[in-house]
C-alpha cells in the first residue's frame, strides 16, 4: 500500500482511558457456548487513578455490569 493509499483511507475511532488512568491487572474468565455463539463471564480491572475523575467510561455494548468499587492505597 502506498503512502498516498494509506493517507487518504478513514483513520479507524480508539477508545482508550485517557492518561490519568493506569490499568495494573485484568482477571477475565469467560465461559462460551458454542450452540449459542455467547459467553458468561467475570472480569475483574485493577486501576491506579493517577488524578482526580468523576468518571471512568467502560466499553460494554450488550453486556450486563455489575460495577464494584473497592479503594485501595
Amino acid at each position: 500500500v502506498s503512502a498516498a493509499c494509506r493517507s487518504s483511507m478513514a483513520t479507524p475511532s480508539r477508545y482508550v482511558l485517557p492518561d490519568n488512568i493506569d490499568v495494573r491487572e485484568y482477571d477475565i474468565h469467560l465461559k462460551p457456548s458454542f450452540d449459542t455463539f455467547r459467553f458468561q463471564g467475570e472480569s475483574k480491572i485493577s486501576l491506579a487513578v493517577t488524578k482526580p475523575t468523576k468518571v471512568i467510561k467502560l466499553h460494554a455494548k450488550e453486556l450486563a455490569i455489575d460495577p464494584k468499587v473497592r479503594h485501595s492505597a
